[in-house]
């Protein structure tokens, strides 16, 4: 079918193939208004060209009671920006807040201000009402009586700050004639909170202790026109931290190849001087649009606290507990290639290895790496080993991380391209889909993703060429193994273990939507991809005017050699819900429930060797309890590079609230066990290890090590083996250091974060300069004292169950409760019962509490009350 469109021509038709046709905004809503505009309009801005995703008359001026947000006044901005008939001397509203972002960073912290009292015309409803504005199918025209006018004239009058804004202290603000529509005159003044100031266009003036909203007016002639604005802080930038809250860290700069990045620390609860000792290092996953800060404490902005990510379950705060002091690397921006962050966290490793030092530790590193930061730490290190370089970890935690690449529905990625050639670059209307374009087409999304749009042709979905050559590169690292092997490599994944994906078939509908932008209607559906089979992932079709609709946009696109990813077992992406909420709103509808794909598939998260099968059983195929296997019990290398494994029970959310109690169990249990187990390695230089309870070196004493000797040779220094309860040494454990080397052997108290409590009250140390190889069991006990009851929990901290032994010295009667952190019940053993002299224990299993920390409570009838802490 062919028409005219003004002195364009275009075709259209629906067929097999794929994309048919692509006209700018700009060329069809300038062809609709082209008689119109012939005709005259007043002030050559006509905001029906523009679409309309805010009320207009809440900043008109007169709606003083209104506060405005920047997310308004942007979106108002691009409208009038878009108003135009012709090019002017304003930037687009993206080019706007990145010049904004700019100035203020070159101009010492000065905060521009977005100004506008700007005049327009809107055709006026009763003109479409009464048929004085008509569609010819082509353009629109004037058909109004010679007496009717069609239009009417508003104004627009506001004014924002357009960066963010520290209120507390001294701030500069200045107003940019760039930034401003329509003309400051003398007539506006400004509150910052302290009274009404004049303002001079260009002329910085400074003012103090700025509140949390700003307001304006503007005395014109017979009027006074009003703007309240509100004004945001983010506090210290620079620090990727907001310094509030009681857990600020210790933020520290790491230069790289040009560019600042921080990581900040949170001491381990027995290292007051703040001096690096024993490092858990976790490295910031995917963020390419870079919204992540070491701190945050409003906990509506959960995910974007680094911390408070690391802390689901209580996590980061159990390491602490443990002594561990939490080191989280934040990178620069998250747009870099993977292997430039990977040179990140090879300047974080040689920077901590000198802090240890200095500090006289002998630690080794464990690193945490979720989402990307999994792959990100594993070619590091993998890359330093492969380069001879000690990079002094002793065990790499991968969390749901790509290693064999990430899952983005095509159809989705599909649908934000269309987005972004259709609309026009309004801000509400586009900033979601400029991000989300942004980030599909940032250089880690193209290394990770297994099928990216950029590269869907012929009916073939592919990767992007970066990807297969950073994969190629990844997996030759050290000497073709791909991985480190000199410590201990784990993985999780947020994957359904026994294989049951999503709940949808390949090539089933994902979302639907049909939503008016103006003029333009958008219509849009997306599918799974099949399985192998020829079918549609996307159609789309986006058309201006009334009737009949005139077409700009049509896209189709079909593919027919892909695996079906969107429904295969892993942990849940929300980018179908993404799409649905944030591009279509309540105009789109979901077709799956849960809305819901998977993002990281199972087989991608664990690396398996053995199958392509998308819905492998792992839990059938590879033996092992509660979702956990282990190398050399469960399986064989040939099954996955890793050393241990964990799959959880159902399809998780990706890593933020997808730790789930099994997953903060299993990652306990492996970084902070109560009992460590020493086998299967050899030592060639000073390395220090410690437990909170028993700690045994030998050849066969755990079964989630390969069976092999412990030998500690070579050493040259002091090494520390310090444990709460017992060191034991049994056959196959061999300490021979020599170059002047030392191992001290400690049994001594592990001081918990709540300085009135100590585990155990003994002190006993040991020096051992000989191998031996017999069994040598050197042991404590912990015991709580009062005049009539002896108490003791064993073990404490506990990872499966612990007990609690009450010895009474006479009768009397007694009642046990459990309470949690914030002072609520957990648990009451026993109520208040009358007991005689003796001996009772009450045993307590991990899955009647939540991790953390717990204050047991025994009160007698004589008045006395006795408290101990657990941990869980």
């Amino acid at each position: 079918m062919f028409s005219v469109l003004g002195s364009l021509q275009y075709c259209y038709a629906v067929n097999d193939e794929d994309t048919i046709i692509h006209l700018s905004y700009t060329q069809t809503i300038d062809s609709v208004f082209k008689i119109l505009y012939q005709n005259g309009i007043p002030n050559n801005r006509l905001i029906d060209r523009a679409p309309n995703d805010i009320n207009r008359e809440n900043v008109n001026g007169k709606n003083r009671d209104y506060n405005l947000e920047l997310d308004s006044a942007l979106e108002m901005y691009s409208e009038l920006y878009y108003s135009s008939f012709k090019i002017d001397t304003l930037l687009d509203v993206f080019t706007l807040i990145d010049s904004a972002k700019n100035y203020s960073k070159t101009h010492q912290g000065i905060i521009p201000l977005l100004y506008i009292n700007q005049k327009y015309t809107e055709i006026k409803k009763e003109a479409f009402d009464n048929n004085w504005v008509q569609f010819n199918g082509i353009q629109l025209y004037n058909n109004a009586p010679i007496n009717q006018n069609i239009y009417t004239e508003k104004k627009a009058f506001l004014t924002i700050p357009l960066v963010n804004v520290n209120p507390i202290g001294n701030n500069t603000f200045i107003v940019l004639p760039q930034f401003c529509l329509g003309k400051l005159t003398q007539n506006e003044k400004i509150n910052f909170g302290s009274g009404y100031l004049s303002i001079l266009e260009n002329i910085p003036f400074t003012i103090s202790n700025c509140s949390n909203t700003i307001e304006m007016l503007s005395n014109e002639i017979n009027d006074t026109l009003y703007c309240k604005a509100n004004v945001y802080s983010i506090g210290a930038n620079n620090a990727r931290a907001k310094n509030v809250g009681t857990l600020i860290p210790d933020s520290f700069a790491l230069a790289v190849n040009g560019k600042t990045h921080y990581y900040g620390v949170w001491w381990g609860c027995e290292n007051t001087s703040k001096c690096m000792k024993k490092p858990v290092i976790i490295v910031e996953g995917y963020d390419p649009a870079n919204t992540r800060f070491l701190y945050i404490a409003n906990p509506s902005t959960k995910s974007n606290s680094l911390y408070n990510v690391a802390n689901e379950q209580g996590m980061a705060d159990n390491f602490r507990n443990y002594n561990y002091d939490v080191v989280i690397l934040n990178f620069n921006t998250g747009l870099d290639a993977l292997e430039d962050q990977a040179e990140v966290v090879k300047a974080l490793i040689r920077e901590l290895k000198t802090k240890i030092a200095a500090c006289g530790s002998n630690q080794e590193f464990t690193f945490i790496g979720p989402s990307s930061g999994g792959i990100i730490t594993r070619y590091a290190l993998a890359d330093m080993e492969g380069n001879g370089e000690d990079h002094n970890t002793k065990m790499f935690f991968s969390f749901d991380s790509p290693h064999k690449g990430a899952n983005v529905p095509l159809g989705l990625q599909h649908l934000v391209t269309f987005m972004a050639n259709t609309i026009p670059i309004t801000w509400v209307a586009h900033k979601n889909i400029k991000a989300m374009k942004g980030a599909f087409n940032a250089t880690p999304t193209k290394e990770l993703l297994i099928y990216h749009d950029g590269q869907t042709s012929n009916q073939k979905a592919k990767p992007d060429p970066k990807s297969t050559s950073f994969f190629n590169t990844l997996n030759n690292l050290n000497g073709g193994v791909g991985y480190p092997t000199k410590c201990r490599n784990i993985a999780v994944s947020d994957g359904d273990g026994s294989g049951s994906g999503y709940g949808f078939n390949p090539g089933d509908k994902l979302y639907a939507i049909n939503k008016f932008y103006g003029y333009v209607n958008i219509i849009t559906d997306g599918w799974a991809i099949p399985n192998q089979t020829k079918q549609k992932v996307f159609s789309g079709i986006a058309t201006v005017g009334l009737h009949p609709p005139i077409p700009t946009n049509i896209s189709v696109f079909r593919v027919k050699n892909t695996e079906p990813y969107d429904n295969a077992p892993g942990g849940q992406g929300d980018f179908i819900e993404l799409a649905v909420n944030g591009i279509g709103g309540h105009h789109s509808d979901c077709k799956v429930s849960p809305c819901r794909q998977d993002f990281i598939p199972l087989i991608s998260a664990l690396d398996l060797q053995n199958t392509t099968n998308l819905n492998y059983d792992v839990k059938a195929n590879i033996t092992g309890s509660d979702g956990i296997a282990y190398k050399g019990i469960d399986y064989t290398s040939a099954v996955t590079k890793f050393d241990a494994i964990y799959v959880s029970s159902a399809n998780e959310p990706h890593v933020i609230n997808g730790v789930t109690t099994g997953i903060a169990h299993f990652i306990k249990d492996e970084i902070m066990p109560d009992d460590l187990y020493l086998q299967n390695k050899t030592i060639t230089k000073a390395v220090d290890y410690e437990a909170y309870n028993t700690i045994e070196m030998g050849r066969n004493i755990s079964t989630k090590y390969v069976v092999g000797d412990f030998n500690y040779f070579s050493i040259a220094g002091t090494s520390i083996v310090r444990s709460g309860t017992s060191i034991n040494l049994k056959s196959g454990a061999t300490i021979k250091p020599i170059n002047g080397g030392k191992v001290v052997l400690k049994i001594e108290p592990f001081q918990n974060c709540y300085p009135s409590f100590r585990l155990q009250e003994s002190n006993n140390n040991s020096n051992i300069n000989a191998p031996n190889d017999n069994d040598i069991n050197i042991a404590t006990h912990t015991s709580l004292n009062n005049n009539e009851i002896n108490v003791l929990c064993f073990p404490n901290p506990f990872a499966i169950s612990t007990t609690i032994q009450i010895e009474l010295k006479n009768e009397l009667n007694m009642q046990v409760i459990l309470y949690n952190a914030l002072g609520q019940v957990a648990k009451q053993i026993t109520n208040n019962q009358f007991f005689t002299k003796g001996v009772y224990q009450f045993q307590i299993s991990k899955d009647e509490l939540a991790l953390g920390l717990y204050i047991l409570q025994i009160q007698t009838d004589k008045g006395q009350t006795h408290q101990s802490i657990i941990i869980q």
